[in-house]
């Protein structure tokens, strides 16, 4: 959506005029958590409006702006498996849940479930990225029968305005861990007070239908970027 908000300034097409003023200045491609404290701790330190980008799907604008510093999380690579999570500090039961950094799409985490013959909570819309649907609530085909994203997340590594990289839970910095369940990272950073985004998160999962199904897709499966 973020050409939309740049007010298709400058389109990839011949002959169309480009304007790049309506663009950030600067993108950092992170690809590890410390490229996201780098960014933040810049831009705290110089005042630098901040955004952050993952796939740019954002209908409010929020993944792009002018005369602004991008922490692009699309390159956060890396998914895990467990057969049984606890999350930090917790003494509940483990349960199976699926570890997502933060630059992946749902199409992924949805293949890597279904591999298990599970699935999770995500968008209709596969190319969707975790970081941003989680934070935003998570409505999802099956939020019915499960919930929203937000009811369904273990834990949350983020890194603070401050700079800091956390782990939250309901045991461990719990106070920061309920804000970011659907209260968008980005707004809450805004107010200087919690999280900026999502390095990775620990998802509950659930039985699919069958072993080898996974939440239907959009008649357009996006490529790999």
């Amino acid at each position: 959506m973020q050409p939309n908000w740049e007010n298709d300034a400058c389109l990839p097409v011949k002959g169309v005029h480009c304007d790049l003023q309506q663009y950030p200045r600067y993108t950092i491609n992170a690809t590890e958590a410390s490229h996201v404290q780098a960014g933040v701790n810049f831009a705290r330190t110089n005042n630098v409006r901040l955004i952050v980008r993952g796939t740019g799907h954002d209908f409010l604008g929020r993944s792009t702006a002018p005369d602004s510093l991008q922490i692009w999380t699309h390159n956060l690579r890396g998914l895990q498996w467990y057969d049984g999570f606890i999350p930090k500090g917790c003494s509940m039961a483990a349960s199976p849940a699926i570890k997502v950094a933060a630059g992946h799409r749902m199409f992924e985490v949805y293949d890597a479930a279904a591999a298990h013959g599970m699935t999770t909570i995500g968008g209709q819309d596969p190319s969707v990225g975790l970081g941003g649907h989680l934070t935003g609530g998570g409505h999802a085909p099956i939020s019915g029968v499960y919930g929203l994203a937000a009811d369904n997340v273990l834990e949350i590594e983020v890194v603070t305005p401050s700079g800091e990289i956390k782990t939250t839970n309901p045991c461990t910095n719990s106070d920061l861990w309920f804000a970011l369940r659907g209260v968008r990272a980005t707004a809450i950073a805004s107010l200087g007070s919690h999280g900026l985004t999502t390095a990775d998160t620990a998802n509950r999962v659930a039985a699919a239908p069958s072993a080898s199904s996974s939440p239907p897709r959009s008649k357009h499966t996006p490529s790999p970027q």
